[in-house]
Formats: C-alpha cells, sequence, structure tokens
C-alpha cells in the first residue's frame, strides 16, 4: 500500500484566510496525491503566548482594511462565495470546541466546511448557540448533545493540548501547512506545501528503492 506523505493543515474557524484554503484544499491534496492531517486551533492563547495583544489585525486597523479586500477579491478569483463578518474579532471557542468533538466522531472535517459557510457566507453569529444548532441539525446530529459534550473538561483539554502542539510546532498565524519539519505561513502558500510534500515523497520513493 503507497504511504501518502502527510501534510498538517493548522486552521481556525474564524480566520478569513484559512477559509480561503479550506474551501480547496481538498482538491489540492487528491491533485497533489497527499494526505490531510486536519489540525484545528484558535488564536488567542497562541497569540498571548507570543505576546501579541488581541490580534495583529486589529492591533493594527489599516491591516484589517486590506484584509478584508484582500480576501473578498481572492474569493470572487476563485468563485467564492464571501460575506465579510459584521464583527471581528470573533469568538471562535464554542464552534472550535463542538469540532473538536466531531473529529472524535468522525465528522468534524465535514463540520466545519459547514461552519465556514454559516460564518464567510450566510453571515451568522459563530458564536451563538442558534448556529451550531442550525449546523448540527443539518447534518442530522443530536445538537443538544454534541454541545453539552463539548463542554466537557475532555473536549478542553484536546484544545489545550492542540495550543500546546501548535506552539510547539512554531505555528504563528492560521492557516499554517508543516510537512515534515517545513513550515508554510498563509492562502498563498498551500500550493508550495503541496509541492514540497511531492518533493519528499519523490525522495522517500528513492531511498525506498534503494534500500
Amino acid at each position: 500500500m503507497r504511504d501518502f506523505v502527510v501534510v498538517e493543515f493548522w486552521f481556525s474557524l474564524v480566520s478569513p484566510y484559512a477559509y480561503l484554503s479550506a474551501m480547496r484544499i481538498d482538491h489540492a491534496a487528491k491533485s497533489a496525491g497527499v494526505a490531510i492531517s486536519y489540525e484545528l486551533m484558535v488564536m488567542p492563547p497562541v497569540y498571548a503566548a507570543l505576546g501579541w495583544k488581541v490580534n495583529p489585525f486589529v492591533d493594527y486597523p489599516y491591516k484589517l482594511d486590506y484584509v478584508w479586500c484582500d480576501v473578498a477579491r481572492t474569493a470572487e478569483h476563485r468563485d467564492v462565495a464571501f460575506q465579510k463578518p459584521k464583527s471581528f474579532p470573533q469568538d471562535p471557542f464554542p464552534a472550535t470546541l463542538v469540532a473538536l468533538v466531531g473529529f472524535e466522531d468522525g465528522w468534524g472535517w465535514e463540520y466545519c466546511r459547514h461552519f465556514y459557510a454559516a460564518n464567510f457566507h450566510e453571515g451568522r453569529d459563530p458564536a451563538a448557540e442558534a448556529t451550531l444548532v442550525s449546523i448540527l441539525s443539518r447534518m442530522n446530529l443530536d445538537a443538544e448533545y454534541v454541545i453539552a459534550k463539548s463542554q466537557s473538561d475532555e473536549i478542553r483539554q484536546l484544545l489545550d493540548g492542540q495550543t500546546l502542539r501548535a506552539l510547539e510546532r512554531g505555528v504563528f498565524g492560521a492557516p499554517f501547512f508543516i510537512v515534515n519539519d517545513e513550515r508554510f505561513w498563509g492562502d498563498d502558500r498551500m500550493e508550495l506545501a503541496m509541492e514540497w510534500a511531492q518533493r519528499v515523497e519523490g525522495n522517500q520513493s528513492r531511498q525506498n528503492e534503494c534500500n
């Protein structure tokens, strides 16, 4: 059986650039012949650990204005729907905790894609329980059970563990891609990360032929 090189995809559910990557990463990975490890995280504790106040975009309003312009035109260029959130930064914790339940139970990535649509297509409040219930119900899941489980110590510890892993891996923004220990930051680096993974896979194949 063929062993695929794994690209770690570190992403936040409230990052507009991670949204742009999420909308095409599965197709890109399939085309490149690589596997994706979906590594969900929240940025506030990462920023805090790095000594940043709140959010590098919010700290610099001119940069934030540019971000919304850039995301909108990139989405239009890729024919991807995009609606600027009514407020920013957004609270990522309720939705992320629910997603971690999903990754434990096998429906996490599907939920993330539904959530991105609700947040960046429909303009829903990402932290509102009504938004989460709507998504879970659309997926034919028991929303009451999932939301209750998302508040458990087990799931909160999973989130804390993801934050520690992100920092250990040198992650400082979203989206972030890692191939072995090679790091790539930003939506516009995704293709380069895929190419790097193909190069690694090629090297591994040649090594295997020599063994």
